[in-house]
């Protein structure tokens, strides 16, 4: 984060009066991202385990329809989540993710 600060400072010449709101209002976004993140990684493997466990599972119909249908609601319902997690990411941390794509490049 130290490091992604100064390349914004030297690129935007900004004033050293200003540098410190800039931080504090990136601190807080950057926490939103890396936090949004990490959810939405561990949402990532439990559908991935979801949809290999359903994929085996129902092949040989080990469980019943039943539970299969619901664990299948369950993925939707995480990957619908995810969605919004995403959404709510790229809303509330417009900064960062502008900076990790100019970054990126």
């Amino acid at each position: 984060m130290d490091e992604l600060m100064k390349n914004v400072v030297e690129k935007l010449n900004l004033s050293i009066d200003k540098a410190p709101e800039i931080y504090e209002g990136l601190k807080k976004q950057y926490v939103i991202y890396d936090t949004c993140n990490t959810i939405l990684e561990i949402l990532f493997f439990i559908v991935m385990i979801g949809f290999m466990l359903g994929v085996i599972f129902g092949q040989e119909e080990i469980i019943s329809r039943k539970n299969l249908k619901s664990m299948g609601i369950v993925v939707i319902t995480l990957i619908i989540i995810g969605i919004g997690i995403l959404i709510f990411r790229n809303i509330n941390t417009p900064d960062i993710v502008f900076l990790k794509g100019m970054m990126g490049r």
